[in-house]
């Protein structure tokens, strides 16, 4: 019997001991799996600052139907404070905006709806009131307000002489400088045309305000002609959403002289009815900005915008914009603003009227979207990005049906550009050796300098990789676990990204894998041992070490 052990004993160690030879793998960095992502040492960050609210802020006012910015002040309407309406001057000071001003018509009444349409240029404000009544019900005027030193003073009330009611003068408006302005009209009566719409550019001279009048040149009722307008320099942008079956129209004119021509009517290269294109304007130099919310291209209103250029006279489509995840009744381009080589376009039904508002930048003749923004604190049918103005690196996104201080009170909110920093190279922590076909803990940390949520790559070095894993708060420790099946020596590799896409640098960590076992052949030994506990002394102890 003890040589039939002995025998069998013999043989299994004989074949525990014939181990293959294995070649030592050494992965290099550049021969690994790498993500299907591009490295980003710096991306653009949109960052919320601010939430801003009126001083005296309560049900139905409805602050942040309309926003202006222009460098450190912005103005912000709201149509139906006291039922008359009020414009709120707020200006930064830091990073801290605080109200510096609320301002009033001074012959203000119910129902003015003062504050509908704002625009900003400087120290100078212009505050529609489209359903005043200097000439008639609802015939509309719009006020100019200056600054001098910290106070605001009313300077003018504008309206179109030869107005009429119901003509909404001030519905909407664009001040370019302190001494130029543009104010839409669009339901006025054109040759019999009800609703043909007009527009009026106004100029200062001294303390007097004069007026050219602006008319589609194949205006038709119901065009809307001037319910969004835009100035710059000497060009205007009217549009006229409703024209031809509700495809809608935009149009540029320009001042030569002293007068006023129209140069081009723009359509949108593939619109169709109920697009609405014009919808909303904004005109930034050479590059014009038009919203049209009826889009149907990702369904039912998920809405567009175009961009259109001028090289000499030609106004040219550059591109037309959509948001990455657009969907139906979304009215992506709702409204609109450009400033230089960005753009910034709300969404108000996005997610139950939520709402949301989208960057896009151009770089040399392409669009592409920056960021999307959402607020903190949305909630269903806030109607965040209802209105929206951008200067420089700041963007100003009203949100009039937000409801802090009482229903449909309103608010508004601050984003910021910076540009978001990547994360530090990751740390791993684990053995330097293992065992194979044994699972092996590592643990990944890294810190975020923008404190951004951040995601980790970590190629294993034997062809297996994690893909992107997360995300995990700054400056948490992740542990993963990899089971090697082959002796060798092997390369970790991990890198992180943070929320925002900018990505770290590889950091690496050599492991080796020298050890080997039968598992069945030492269960097997384990339990001949148990039986015989006093055969082979000397086997026993190898076993125990």
């Amino acid at each position: 019997m003890k040589k039939k052990i002995i025998g069998l004993f013999v043989c299994m160690m004989l074949i525990a001991t014939v181990i293959p030879v294995v070649t030592s793998v050494k992965n290099s960095v550049f021969n690994s799996t790498v993500p299907n992502t591009q490295q980003t040492s710096m991306a653009v960050n949109w960052t919320e600052m601010q939430k801003l609210l009126a001083s005296d802020g309560t049900t139905n006012d409805f602050f942040g139907i309309s926003v202006s910015i222009d460098g450190d002040t912005a103005l912000i309407g709201a149509h139906n404070d006291s039922g008359k309406g009020a414009a709120y001057v707020f200006t930064r000071t830091g990073t801290i905006w605080t109200q510096q001003a609320r301002l009033l018509a001074s012959d203000g009444a119910a129902n003015d709806q003062f504050g509908y349409s704002v625009s900003l240029s400087g120290d100078t404000a212009l505050i529609g009131a489209p359903t005043d009544d200097p000439v008639g019900s609802y015939s509309g005027s719009a006020y100019v307000f200056t600054r001098t030193g910290i106070t605001w003073t009313q300077q003018a009330k504008l309206y179109d002489w030869n107005g009429a009611a119901y003509d909404f003068f001030g519905f909407s408006v664009s001040l370019f400088d302190a001494n130029n302005a543009i104010i839409g009209e669009p339901f006025h009566e054109v040759n019999g045309h009800i609703a043909a719409g007009a527009a009026y550019v106004f100029f200062r001279t001294g303390t007097t305000w004069n007026y050219d009048s602006l008319f589609a040149s194949d205006g038709a009722a119901n065009d809307f002609f001037g319910y969004s307008v835009s100035l710059s320099g000497d060009t205007a942008l009217i549009g006229a959403p409703n024209a031809d079956n509700f495809k809608g129209w935009a149009y540029v004119f320009t001042r030569v002289g002293v007068f006023w021509e129209q140069q081009q009517k723009l359509t949108a290269s593939i619109g169709a009815p109920n697009d609405q294109f014009g919808w909303s304007v904004s005109l930034s130099g050479e590059t014009a900005l038009i919203g049209a919310a009826g889009d149907d291209d990702n369904g039912d209103t998920s809405g567009a915008a175009y961009v259109f250029t001028r090289t000499g006279t030609t106004w040219v489509q550059q591109q037309k914009l959509t948001a990455s995840d657009a969907a139906p009744e979304n009215l992506f381009g709702d409204s609109v603003s450009i400033s230089g080589d960005t753009a910034l376009i709300g969404a108000i039904e996005y997610d139950g009227f939520k709402g949301s508002a989208y960057v896009f930048s151009r770089t040399g003749a392409t669009w592409a979207q920056q960021a999307k923004l959402l607020v903190s604190d949305g909630a269903v049918g806030d109607q965040f990005g209802g209105s929206v103005s951008i200067s420089g690196d700041t963007a100003l996104i009203g949100a009039p049906w937000d409801d802090d201080v009482g229903a449909k009170s309103g608010s508004a909110y601050v984003f910021t550009k910076s540009e978001n920093q990547p994360p530090e190279t990751p740390i791993i922590t684990g053995p330097s050796k293992g065992k194979i076909n044994v699972a092996t803990d590592y643990n990944f940390t890294t810190s975020d300098p923008d404190d951004d949520d951040v995601y980790y790559f970590i190629d294993w070095g034997d062809g297996t990789n994690s893909s992107w894993i997360g995300s995990y708060p700054s400056g948490d420790v992740v542990t993963q676990s990899h089971t090697w099946t082959k002796k060798g020596t092997y390369t970790i590799k991990a890198k992180a990204k943070d929320s925002n896409g900018a990505e770290s640098d590889w950091k690496t960590l050599s492991v080796t894998m020298p050890y080997s076992y039968n598992l069945t052949f030492m269960q097997f030994m384990v339990k001949l041992l148990e039986r015989f506990p006093n055969v082979f002394p000397i086997l026993r102890q190898l076993l125990t070490y």
